[in-house]
């Protein structure tokens, strides 16, 4: 079972993905795993005038359940026995299904799908999602951490933070090292993204970078966001030990590709006038 609540102004929980490990869900595993762990600090976030909405499913009428809501203080919407489903989240459990249906491939255990739904949160273990959701209430935020970085030329650690997912690249797999596509999950405030450049020296790129003209604090700042990076490598719900890395440019961060960039614009040099050489970073 997959849970999740939206309402009106942008406010969402984040995804719940209930395992069958402990049989099928049953009104006392709606109650202890949804009602009082979710949905309880989820209206008192929301505030007064908070109005659960449900629909008819066997969990949801049944009498412990509707009384751990009146105990609460909850209000659930009232659901005619044979009343059509006109709850407005069954359009996002729509497009999460034709999303999972879409995959080359399938997700296979509980945390493969939970992974899918949630876009496989980093280690800060926020979503992407969240970014879009509370942008507003966001960029001041992020505004101020990074203008405080940039003016230490520090990057805190647990925002270098990076964990491997290795993902099959098709349904048979023969070769761990051909068939597995290695997917950087970075901390969110870093920005995810699937490159990969470790072919960078961060020494050999700053010198670079104030030859083209960087001041000093910026090249600093970008020295101490290249090092001192921990990575692991995570395979379902098995995590390796962290390694420290000090070469490449992050695995998950959108600056690989200008970084690659800059680190590589000199290394060719048209030697003729009739030739144009054209680099990009893919």
């Amino acid at each position: 079972m997959v849970w999740g609540g939206i309402s009106l102004g942008g406010r969402c929980t984040a995804l719940h993905v209930l395992g069958n490990a402990r049989g099928s869900l049953t009104a006392i595993r709606y109650r202890d795993e949804i009602l009082r762990p979710l949905v309880r600090p989820y209206a008192g976030a929301v505030g007064p005038g908070f109005l659960l909405m449900q629909d008819n499913a066997r969990p949801h009428v049944a009498g412990v359940c509707q009384q751990f809501l009146q105990d609460e203080g909850i209000d659930a919407m009232d659901w005619p026995a044979r009343s059509p489903d006109l709850n407005p989240i069954e359009h996002i459990w729509d497009i999460m299904s034709r999303s999972i249906h879409q995959r080359h491939v399938a997700p296979q255990t509980v945390q493969e799908l939970a992974d899918a739904l949630v876009q496989a949160p980093g280690p800060d273990g926020i979503p992407g999602r969240a970014l879009k959701v509370c942008a507003d209430q966001l960029a001041d935020v992020f505004a101020d951490i990074f203008n405080m970085s940039l003016l230490q030329s520090v990057v805190p650690t647990c925002f270098k933070e990076t964990i491997i997912v290795p993902v099959p690249k098709k349904t048979k797999i023969l070769s761990l090292n051909d068939d597995y596509r290695p997917v950087a999950l970075t901390s969110t405030i870093m920005m995810s993204a699937l490159s990969a450049f470790n072919t960078i020296v961060p020494s050999k790129l700053v010198t670079k970078l104030r030859d083209l003209g960087l001041n000093s604090a910026l090249c600093d700042w970008i020295l101490n966001f290249l090092t001192g990076r921990p990575q692991a490598v995570r395979m379902g719900s098995t995590t390796s030990s962290t390694l420290t890395l000090n070469t490449g440019a992050p695995q998950g961060c959108v600056l690989s590709p200008l970084l690659y960039s800059l680190f590589t614009h000199d290394c060719v040099v048209a030697t003729h006038s009739s030739n144009t050489i054209i680099k990009f970073a893919d």
